[in-house]
């Protein structure tokens, strides 16, 4: 797009009364696309529904299950914000249309600066391994069985490696005991199967959707020291529960 075409795209984009993003159903995430040519790990938009519509029941019909969901103006600078801390770079708008225009994240929204928080403040995000995570949950969900062909070990092991970079978010709730002393408690989830995994969590907004009401506090635990504070009880760790949802065994990272 030439300056002026692009500066006038973007303000209408930025002022549209409400969008409509698609959403996997595998990852409960804004869906990623490579885009062949450029490479950018993109998000589809669209400014009407029907074009929406459109996509979803032809990847539907490939049997990749996604969905379309209205957000309101209000809401877009969070969304973009969160787009980050998932690795996407690229915004596919209206894509399948005579509209279609390809742009960056950051044309659009300028990336938080985390470099002059105060002391004792850490910054938590993991988007080499969101976007890893991501890619790999939205293919081997599509079916189930689909996860067993060699095609995914490769991405299986590239999303490892991200995982064992990372930096996460453990929830703490600190009790007080019978003698007045504190003590400091973690919480579980268990499956239907009675399997118990610790959430942990890759950045604060997904901590946020397990702790809505304040009753734990982030304790941030490099993946060096993960398997210290890992209850004896669990299988292993359950990474983005309301999110991507990945469960690894111990042993596996």
């Amino acid at each position: 797009m030439e300056t002026n075409e692009k500066k006038a795209f973007l303000e209408e984009l930025q002022k549209a009364p409400e969008i409509y993003v698609i959403m996997s159903v595998c990852t409960k995430m804004p869906y990623v696309y490579c885009e062949p040519e450029s490479y950018d790990d993109q998000v589809f938009l669209f400014h009407k529904e029907e074009d929406a519509k459109k996509l979803v029941e032809d990847y539907r019909q490939h049997e990749n299950p996604i969905v379309a969901v209205k957000l309101e103006n209000k809401q877009f600078l969070g969304f973009y914000s969160s787009l980050f801390m998932m690795g996407v770079n690229g915004l596919n708008v209206d894509f399948g249309t005579e509209n279609a225009q390809s742009i960056q994240l950051t044309d659009l929204v300028r990336r938080p600066d985390y470099s002059k928080l105060p002391e004792g403040k850490v910054k938590v995000e993991n988007p080499e391994l969101q976007l890893t995570t991501i890619y790999y949950m939205q293919e081997i969900r599509r079916k189930p069985g689909i996860g067993q062909q060699p095609r995914f070990r490769e991405m299986e092991e590239e999303m490892i490696t991200h995982f064992r970079e990372g930096t996460f978010i453990v929830p703490v709730q600190t009790a007080d005991k019978e003698n007045g002393e504190k003590e400091s408690k973690v919480p579980f989830m268990k499956m239907k199967n009675g399997d118990v995994y610790q959430p942990i969590f890759t950045d604060m907004p997904e901590f946020f959707k397990f702790c809505r009401d304040g009753q734990f506090r982030a304790a941030v635990i490099p993946y060096a020291k993960l398997n210290s504070v890992i209850l004896k009880q669990a299988k292993g760790v359950i990474m983005n529960p309301f999110g991507v949802r990945l469960i690894l065994n111990k042993g596996q990272f």
